[in-house]
């Protein structure tokens, strides 16, 4: 991300003390900035808890902050894992008496999510394809708190109709969006601006980035899917950048990008169900859960894998999500060898009649290897898959538990039916045992799908 930076140029006749103290009342010239000077003047903050009382991204906190800092207004010092920003009274005091004043003020309330909300500008030339494409993609992934909007240079009549059509095959409707001229006023309105385009367009004070997307003529309805696709990657990692996570979670650029790439396939279905918040939570609960994957595709795989699991039972516990068909639980306690064994071979032999998952009570760091090369002999594979925990939206949705060993440690739902199942732990065991379970299990595994998806015997009138 790139930042310009306006500075004064000296000039004949005039104190370079006057241009000091117009710089300093220029980066002041801002409603961000002054509610920043109102919670520094309690002591030294760092950037997230900031972020936090204006409701506003950390990385739009932090580009107002470095203003501040570049005019001596605030100083910023590095302490443990947190960099703590300190106001300078110094640099405030005798500008004006309403900045004076306002260090004595309380802190300003937000009664309106949008008083602060985050605007993102997309701009090409003619606004009527790449940043229609891009701010459709942003409106639809970003959560609350932050919208965009598009403008061009010199604007079309209208979308291109490819544009709308390929925007509609992914469930975003651009019918009634029309082009719009950039304006300076429009660019110096966002908190972050992005040019699809040329470097043309009007210079302000703005951080900003340049995508160099290709606006293909006459394109044909296959190419606009591709920069469709692109776009939808390109804003997805931008989200990730502007994630603010809470301080105590901490998470990386993987780890966001994990978090976004995640919310981008399963909030449209998951979101109407049971609300962004809880359908966020859950995503970066397994994220956490997580960071021992090291690949980070397996982490984006995985987490959207588990957290899908969980949604969807959660969503089914509660009424909100018909069961197709269906759903068994396998539980053990490590949920590395017995438990993934069982799902494996279930999910196999019933060719979609079942839904199975594993889950274990005190889940393990990785199946075992011997289970996982079982599994690969008959087709089955396990490469992508990680022990998880039960969780009670798992068992409240399950219709039949499977339970293998975990004793006093497994979970118990009045309602759900229960199969306590005596199977040997396959831990460090050859793998020639580990065949024999796979095969004993296969049998009981067939049996239980049998009872499941038998058709029900018509009633006899008495």
């Amino acid at each position: 991300m790139t930042t310009r930076q306006r500075t004064l140029r000296p000039r004949p006749g005039v104190d370079a003390g006057v241009d000091q103290v117009a710089g300093r009342l220029a980066a002041l010239a801002d409603p961000v900035r002054l509610r920043l000077l109102s919670l520094l003047a309690r002591g030294a903050c760092p950037v997230g808890m900031l972020a936090d009382a204006l409701g506003l991204g950390q990385p739009l906190v932090s580009f107002h902050l470095k203003v501040l800092r570049q005019a001596g207004i605030v100083s910023a010092e590095r302490a443990g894992l947190f960099t703590y920003h300190r106001l300078q009274p110094a640099a405030v005091n005798g500008l004006l008496d309403e900045v004076t004043g306002l260090l004595a003020l309380a802190q300003p309330g937000l009664s309106h999510r949008e008083d602060t909300m985050g605007t993102i500008l997309f701009t090409d030339r003619r606004n009527a394809g790449r940043s229609q494409l891009a701010a459709g993609w942003f409106n639809a992934l970003a959560p609350p708190g932050l919208r965009a909007t598009s403008a061009g240079t010199r604007p079309a009549a209208r979308l291109d109709p490819l544009v709308v059509q390929a925007m509609a095959e992914a469930g975003i409707d651009l019918s009634r969006a029309q082009p719009t001229r950039l304006t300076r006023e429009l660019a110096a309105g966002a908190e972050l601006l992005i040019n699809l385009g040329g470097r043309d367009g009007h210079a302000v004070e703005v951080p900003s980035q340049h995508w160099p997307v290709p606006d293909r003529a006459n394109a044909t309805i296959e190419q606009v899917r591709q920069v469709r696709d692109e776009l939808r990657e390109r804003v997805i990692t931008l989200l990730a950048e502007l994630d603010d996570p809470a301080p105590e979670l901490d998470l990386s650029a993987g780890e966001r990008a994990a978090v976004h790439r995640a919310l981008a396939r399963l909030a449209g279905p998951y979101t109407r169900l049971l609300g962004a918040g809880r359908v966020e939570r859950i995503v970066r609960e397994e994220v956490l859960r997580l960071r021992g994957v090291r690949a980070r595709r397996f982490l984006e795989l995985l987490t959207e894998r588990h957290a899908r699991e969980r949604l969807r039972a959660l969503a089914q516990a509660e009424g909100r999500l018909a069961k197709a068909v269906p759903e068994v639980l396998f539980v053990c306690v490590r949920n590395a060898g017995r438990s993934q064994l069982a799902a494996g071979l279930a999910e196999q032999a019933a060719a979609r009649r079942i839904h199975a998952w594993s889950a274990g009570s005190q889940p393990g760091d990785a199946i075992q290897p011997e289970v996982a090369a079982a599994l690969a002999e008959v087709g089955v594979d396990v490469a992508a898959c990680a022990p998880k925990p039960w969780t009670t939206e798992l068992v409240r949705a399950a219709d039949v538990v499977v339970t293998m060993g975990c004793g006093d440690a497994c979970p118990y739902v009045p309602g759900v039916r229960y199969l306590e199942w005596d199977v040997p732990d396959p831990a460090g065991r050859p793998l020639d045992d580990v065949r024999a379970l796979r095969d004993a299990l296969r049998g009981r595994v067939d049996d239980l799908i049998a009872r499941l998806t038998a058709p029900a015997l018509p009633s006899r009138d008495p």
